[in-house]
């Protein structure tokens, strides 16, 4: 009697030991079901958002005119920012040269910061005009549209 008792008690645990296990099993595959979904949107922006910031003419959805005009601000500050940007990175490897030399000749030193500092405030006054060329062709949403992308892209710039 004893056994069939403990036989009975024994199956109807493992019964529901097993059923128990299967439901939280589905909790856990619906959980994971939403991760994998949340992650996946989450990818989606990230690319919606990648496609968006690289070609700003897309996102601004400029007409005709404004593209042209566009492209023609793009065209006109390109090698200004080329030139600028190279003789920035001549100037910083030219510091880091004078950096290892055994003699440090302090007033070189002092005189390639002040020319960087000089080129990179070249860089900020060509990009601020660049801007407001670019606005002058904008509507008042597209104007808000591009601050936008700006400063993203200036969030960006600091991350890397």
């Amino acid at each position: 009697m004893k056994n069939s008792i403990l036989l009975s008690l024994l199956i109807m645990l493992s019964f529901f030991s097993q059923n128990l296990f299967s439901q939280d099993r589905k909790k856990m595959d619906d959980g994971r079901r939403e991760r994998m979904e949340i992650l996946k949107k989450r990818m989606d922006n990230k690319d919606a958002n990648k496609n968006l910031t690289k070609n700003p003419m897309e996102m601004l959805r400029l007409n005709e005119n404004q593209r042209n005009e566009f492209q023609k601000i793009q065209k006109k500050y390109r090698e200004s920012f080329s030139n600028s940007k190279n003789s920035l990175k001549k100037k910083h490897l030219e510091l880091e040269l004078e950096k290892m030399n055994e003699n440090l000749n302090q007033a070189k030193i002092d005189n390639l910061f002040d020319e960087i500092s000089i080129i990179e405030a070249d860089i900020k006054k060509m990009t601020f005009k660049k801007n407001n060329d670019i606005k002058s062709i904008l509507s008042k949403d597209q104007i808000i549209m591009f601050e936008r992308l700006t400063k993203r892209r200036e969030m960006i710039g600091k991350r890397n």
